[in-house]
């Protein structure tokens, strides 16, 4: 088991941004725990993993296909974050997939809670939420949400896959208004809250919980 091994991208081409996590999954799948950061280069819709892109994204947009399953989200005014490790690593194996997820998106709870934001999974905060169900992410509601559990505003969208041995994690984070509606883009698109966040000092808590995650789960293994 190597180190944690991150990258922080600019804003790249759709395509090539899925193409980096798909390394990054193949990385984990090999014993290494590994992430980034990214932007986009132009306003996309990446589609889950059991979408149809025609049945889904509207407006003649871009798209690409990501890995992970879960409903389309919108790029562009996102900062998108993804995480891969062993499933080995995380103390779980692969049929574990809520220990999984619950290891992967704790980085992310816990930047936002670094940055004064109350994050929380839904789950955690809120008795019998009722799922619903939408082709866009951000219309969706779930017990594995991270939410503000103050005012119960979603403040990113999750998407997993997981692998006999490995797991990738990919989040979308929005940090400001999208520049177009996503009703515009998205069956399904509806008006989201979003917290305005600072990318860099929202991308330096997340290396760091990141990289702390990493020590404890190396010390947890190496006993």
């Amino acid at each position: 088991m190597s180190n944690l091994q991150f990258t922080v991208d600019g804003a790249l081409p759709g395509q090539l941004n899925m193409d980096r996590d798909c390394e990054l999954l193949a990385a984990a799948e090999e014993g290494v725990f590994c992430g980034r950061i990214y932007f986009w280069d132009q306003i996309t819709v990446s589609v889950g993993r059991f979408q149809i892109a025609s049945q889904v994204v509207l407006g003649g947009l871009p798209y690409v296909d990501r890995p992970t399953g879960g409903a389309a989200v919108l790029h562009g005014h996102d900062l998108t974050f993804s995480l891969a490790a062993p499933v080995s690593f995380l103390g779980a194996t692969s049929r574990e997939v809520k220990v999984i997820y619950r290891s992967l998106v704790g980085p992310i709870v816990a930047a936002f809670r670094e940055l004064g934001i109350p994050a929380a999974l839904g789950e955690d905060v809120v008795a019998g939420v009722q799922p619903t169900r939408s082709a866009y992410c951000f219309s969706l509601h779930s017990k594995n949400d991270v939410i503000d559990a103050e005012t119960g505003v979603k403040l990113c969208g999750c998407a997993l896959r997981v692998t006999e041995s490995g797991a990738l994690l990919q989040a979308s984070i929005p940090i400001s208004a999208p520049s177009r509606h996503p009703s515009e883009c998205i069956v399904g698109g509806e008006d989201a809250a979003w917290v305005n966040l600072d990318a860099r000092l929202l991308g330096e808590a997340l290396v760091r919980q990141t990289a702390n995650v990493s020590s404890a789960q190396a010390g947890s293994v190496g006993k």
